[in-house]
């Protein structure tokens, strides 16, 4: 379980235990399945809990923004997106995922919001050009 959760008393220890369960096993899922696609019954055998305790839990982690339904549909297993947390516990957003992901690419510390400060929008005809990284001259050919 990622250790700052620990420390939010907002969220019940049910809800970390599921959470952890559900952040464990989201890798696995997504690479040999393509989904996350839980059966409640799997999560409470995992969890040691009811199966009534796993969906008040589900609906509580997706209020605070931990999980959310992908597919929802009345007698099919649920799809869910789980988040990671940040350093004080609480969801990332999609920002912060996709700054965090290039920063590890890039090495370079920045924020998506200062990235996308960077663009140089145009509103009157609607587009937007990304700024010049590199002069042409500077690409080599390929040899093929």
């Amino acid at each position: 379980m990622p250790i700052p959760l620990l420390k939010i008393n907002t969220i019940n220890p049910v809800d970390k235990v599921l959470y952890s369960v559900m952040m464990n096993d989201y890798p696995f899922y997504l690479k040999e399945r393509g989904v996350y696609q839980p059966a409640i019954s799997i999560l409470a055998r995992d969890t040691g809990s009811s199966e009534s305790t796993i969906k008040r839990s589900l609906s509580s982690l997706e209020d605070l923004g931990y999980i959310s339904a992908i597919s929802k549909k009345t007698g099919c297993v649920t799809i869910w997106q789980v988040y990671e947390v940040d350093k004080n516990g609480l969801p990332k957003t999609v920002e912060d995922v996709i700054t965090d992901r290039i920063e590890s690419i890039t090495g370079i510390k920045s924020s998506t919001s200062q990235y996308m400060a960077t663009l140089n929008n145009d509103t009157s005809s609607g587009t937007a050009t990304l700024p010049q990284y590199w002069e042409p001259e500077d690409i080599e050919e390929s040899p093929f």
